[in-house]
């Protein structure tokens, strides 16, 4: 039988998906018909609002080719239960221009002390274009709605987080950091997932995580 928590989740993910579904309708009804029928990404970004977001200045190149998931080191993360190897969920690499690894760190093998509970799932999407400019145009599509900076994280940081009863179907944090010609998309997610103040600690920790996330990049 399902509860009202989890009935809430389900209608919210079908609020979220009609959302989607209609914008999606609204490129497609835009686009010729020679388009409609084979879409590239230059017709579809015809339509799509330009990015507006100014690109910070860069201070780092990194290396693209041969990306490995971070190794969480940092006294933050530890306290929080989110420390040590990852798993490689997905590793990408096209045509050596867009380079990208998507790690997690997962519970059951995370929480080997007692007390150490906050972060529930961790999870990091890290791209490192070889050239800037693409970098550049990445991180502008990704920022564009991005409202809440971050100081001290990177070259710039946005954060968003959902709480309880939120639009989305999971409360968390979700924090988007750059650093030169890489690009980090982290979501933590606490394992209280019913309780306010825990999403609260994990917003509050987070930054320290994506800081312990950028310090594992090899320079170029």
């Amino acid at each position: 039988m399902i509860g009202n928590t989890q009935l809430m989740r389900i209608l919210r993910l079908v609020v979220v998906g009609i959302v989607l579904a209609v914008a999606g309708w609204a490129v497609f009804v835009s686009l010729s018909s020679d388009e409609r029928a084979q879409p590239s990404l230059s017709a579809i970004r015809r339509v799509l609002p330009r990015p507006s977001r100014s690109v910070p200045p860069v201070t780092h190149h990194w290396r693209s080719d041969g990306l490995t998931c971070p190794v969480l080191k940092s006294k933050e993360a530890r306290a929080a239960g989110a420390y040590g190897d990852a798993d490689v969920r997905k590793s990408v690499e096209s045509d050596r221009v867009h380079f990208t690894i998507i790690c997690s760190w997962p519970a059951s093998r995370r929480f080997r002390e007692p007390g150490k509970d906050l972060v529930g799932k961790v999870t990091l999407e890290l791209i490192v274009p070889a050239e800037q400019s693409v970098a550049d145009e990445i991180w502008q599509a990704k920022a564009e709605y991005m409202t809440t900076p971050v100081k001290g994280v990177g070259e710039q940081t946005f954060i968003q987080t959902s709480l309880p009863g939120g639009y989305f179907p999971d409360p968390g944090s979700w924090l988007l950091a750059r650093s030169g010609n890489a690009i980090l998309s982290v979501w933590l997610m606490p394992k209280d997932l019913e309780s306010k103040d825990a999403v609260m600690k994990v917003e509050a920790v987070a930054p320290a995580i994506v800081r312990d996330m950028l310090a594992s990049l090899v320079p170029a």
